[in-house]
């Protein structure tokens, strides 16, 4: 499938032509599954002291794809599910593609694996005192090196307003542990009609408003993988109906379950299968149903499945 995004301010001599101008992501649903269940707001506290709700709410996520997203001509479109929700209920699901498309393209295109909530970082950060304002993620790429990311999305076309907001709330953090982030990137999805992405790297300006965030990579990674820690159990089940397997390599498992959280991103390798599975850059294992997840049953509306 294919996700046709525009990619602005990138500097070119660094990333490349793939990161200048219109283009399309190649993407399958394995890809799009592993977005949904491993960036957002689940590493928060309340949801990661019982595994069972670190499992129902990355089975929500999915449930959401499954039942708002169909291909056609190789593009994702809105199903009529999508269509007839309220209003309130439209803004969860094209925040929720949002967050999903910007662990996509970070992954995909600037070798970000890892995409978490600023706040699982830093939980003395609250919002900028002048601005009220944060960005929403921060991802560690292959080297090491720390992104802020700042997701958008909306359900009809893209929205300028949306990617100015995003652009000022990427510019708040000015450093990482007194090191500036490599890349600032503000991300909207939008339809048009098909599922699109705006992608850039705004012009950093000097200002009075940025605030920096204090944290370790160790804490990060441990913050990242804590919702998995429910894979080892009968808690599993509860992916058994969406047709959905999720494990992780006895590699990054290793050094999880010893702790050495710093040594986690040396592991990364490039996204292969792997006995029915695909295995992602940060560990992560997804295998799907076929009779669930083929092309032909995702090109039809929810209830004709």
């Amino acid at each position: 499938m294919h996700i046709g995004y525009k990619a602005r301010d990138f500097p070119n001599g660094i990333y490349g032509s793939n990161l200048y101008g219109d283009h399309d992501l190649d993407v399958d649903w394995f890809d799009i599954i592993w977005a949904a269940i491993t960036v957002g707001k689940r590493n928060s506290n309340q949801i990661n002291q019982h595994g069972v709700f670190s499992a129902y709410e990355m089975a929500h996520r999915v449930s959401l794809v499954w039942l708002s997203l169909r291909m056609s001509s190789g593009r994702l479109i809105r199903t009529g599910v999508y269509d007839n929700m309220d209003p309130t209920e439209k803004s969860f699901v094209s925040f929720s593609m949002g967050m999903l498309t910007s662990k996509l393209f970070v992954h995909k295109l600037l070798d970000v694996h890892w995409l978490e909530h600023v706040s699982s970082f830093d939980k003395t950060l609250l919002v900028n005192p002048n601005t009220k304002s944060r960005p929403d993620l921060i991802g560690v790429n292959k080297n090491g090196d720390f992104v802020i990311v700042e997701a958008k999305g909306t359900t009809n076309n893209y929205s300028e307003k949306n990617q100015k907001k995003a652009k000022d709330q990427v510019k708040v953090i000015s450093t990482i542990n007194g090191v500036p982030p490599v890349l600032r990137v503000a991300s909207q999805s939008y339809f048009h009609p098909s599922l699109e992405v705006f992608f850039q790297d705004p012009v950093r300006t000097d200002e009075d408003q940025s605030i920096s965030l204090i944290g370790e990579k160790g804490s990060y990674f441990s913050s990242y993988y804590s919702g998995f820690g429910f894979l080892l159990s009968d808690e599993m089940r509860v992916f058994e109906s969406l047709g959905v397997e999720v494990g992780i390599s006895d590699e990054f498992m290793r050094l999880i379950k010893a702790g050495e959280y710093d040594s986690i991103y040396d592991l990364s390798r490039d996204s292969c299968f792997d006995g029915g599975y695909k295995v992602f850059p940060d560990g992560i294992m997804i295998k799907l149903d076929e009779s669930i997840w083929g092309d032909q049953k995702m090109s039809l509306e929810p209830s004709n499945r």
